[in-house]
């Protein structure tokens, strides 16, 4: 429950303070710091993908040594 509030906070302090700091920007910058945060978006996704669990991969090794 903590870690539930502790996000919501979090959300609406992060939201508060990029609506606020949005007014200072000028546009050159957010169009690069949106780009940079779609590079970092795109970079975990596929790391995510690629990553194989422990169970994952014994399951994976086995199946794979039956087909042969």
């Amino acid at each position: 429950m903590l870690g539930i509030l502790i996000n919501c906070f979090s959300i609406i302090c992060g939201s508060t303070f990029g609506a606020i700091s949005k007014r200072f920007m000028n546009d050159g910058y957010k169009s690069i710091l949106n780009q940079v945060i779609g590079i970092r978006a795109l970079i975990i996704g596929i790391s995510e993908v690629f990553y194989v669990q422990p169970e994952t991969e014994n399951t994976f090794n086995l199946a794979y040594d039956l087909n042969q």
